[in-house]
This record gives structure tokens, sequence and C-alpha cells, in this order.
């Protein structure tokens, strides 16, 4: 990302992953102040539309804030953080005197010069990220579903099919079970994007051989055959 005709940023995942360097000659003019940054990476990085701040962000994480990390002096000054999102900082862009920033959380906003929150939106539907075990229940015949509209199953709420209502349920509701998830063996399934599963060992069920057609008597025969019903695989 360009500041000016005479220097670029060279973000990376090794140390130091934010280093100016000569749009020209592709040597290095400094390195940004990254002490401290052992949680994750700064991937995103942008200077601000004078070219006097430098700010990075990314996977970086400190207690569960995802900050955003700012240099004076276009990057050789003293860095500083300020936390912004909950979740990775996925693009910085300058605008106006700060910056537009968006996240995984989900969220964007617009940010000051200082990394204020100028502006903050985050996500109006539900995040089911998590949602596990007791987090998920349901009624034995399907109709009432208790599940969180957050992380985890933060903000909970309870489906009727039968009224057709959703409804706050801060509590567990009597009668509500978690989903059977022991009967299947199904594993590398959480965090991950290949889940498998696992046969039974007794294989599947033996499909039943139907029955011959018969005959009916006649000069133009027709074929009739006995209606079973169909084995559950």
């Amino acid at each position: 990302m360009a500041r000016d005709r005479t220097c670029f940023l060279h973000p990376h995942s090794g140390a130091p992953p934010v280093a100016p360097r000569t749009n020209r000659s592709l040597t290095r003019l400094a390195a940004a102040d990254t002490a401290g940054v052992d949680n994750g990476s700064l991937d995103t990085v942008a200077w601000s539309a004078d070219g006097a701040r430098l700010v990075a962000g990314g996977p970086y994480q400190i207690r569960g804030d995802h900050p955003i990390r700012l240099w004076d002096q276009g990057g050789r000054g003293r860095a500083r953080e300020v936390a912004v999102s909950q979740n990775t900082l996925l693009h910085l862009v300058p605008c106006g005197a700060g910056w537009a920033v968006g996240a995984t959380d989900p969220a964007f906003g617009l940010l000051s010069a200082t990394g204020k929150k100028r502006l903050w939106q985050t996500g109006v539907i539900a995040d089911r990220r998590g949602t596990l075990g007791d987090a998920f229940t349901l009624s034995a015949e399907g109709g009432q579903v208790r599940f969180g509209l957050g992380v985890g199953g933060q903000a909970p709420v309870l489906f009727d099919l039968r009224t057709q209502r959703l409804t706050e349920a801060p509590s567990p509701v009597p009668g509500l079970a978690a989903p059977d998830t022991t009967s299947l063996t199904v594993s590398n399934w959480e965090d991950k994007v290949s889940p498998k599963a696992r046969r039974h060992a007794a294989g599947p069920p033996p499909i039943r051989d139907l029955p011959r057609p018969r005959h009916r008597p006649g000069p133009h025969p027709l074929r009739a055959w006995h209606r079973v019903a169909a084995p559950r695989l």
C-alpha cells in the first residue's frame, strides 16, 4: 500500500511484520515497533491519508480484544494500542483523518486519528458459533427448540412451532433435551472442515428380497406384485 511515490508498506507474517520500503530499490527504510506482538499477527496495515501515522491490526489479540496498533512519524514512532473489535481485523483503509475498518465480529466502522470509534456497527443477525450441548435443546416431537442468538448460546430464545412465537428463554426449559450426538460416531467436526462418520460394526441393515411376480390366468396375463413395506435403512 503506497503512502506516496517514494515508499510503501510491506506487511508479512514474520518479524518484523510491518516495514516501510523505498519504491525504487526495495530497501528497507525502517521497521515499525512490534515489541509484544506475540499472540497473533498484524496482517492489515495502512497509513493515514496524510502519511503521518501508521496503523495495523489482524488476528493479534490481548485478553480477547483485537486492538489496532498505531505509530506516529510515519511508522517510526513509539507504538500504542487501542482495543477495537472482538475478532480478527480484516481491513483498514484511510478515511478522512482516520480509518475505515472491517472485522470478523462481524463489525465495521470509522476510527479517528487516535483510534477512537466514531462509528461502529456490529452484526444484527444470529451468530450460532459455539452453540453446542445444552446451548441447543429441543422437545421430543421437535415442536419447541431453545437456542442462543449469540456466540456460545448467549441471548437464548425459545421458538414454539405450535404458537409460532419466539420468546426470550434465559433459563433452561423443562422437557427439552440436547440432541443425540452419540448414536452415530462423528469425529473431526468441531472447528474442522472435514468431518468423518464411522460405520456401525454391524454394517447397514440387509435389504430383503422382493417376492417374484405371479401371473393371472387369461389370454393376456398381467403381472401383479405383492406390496411389501420398504425396509428402514
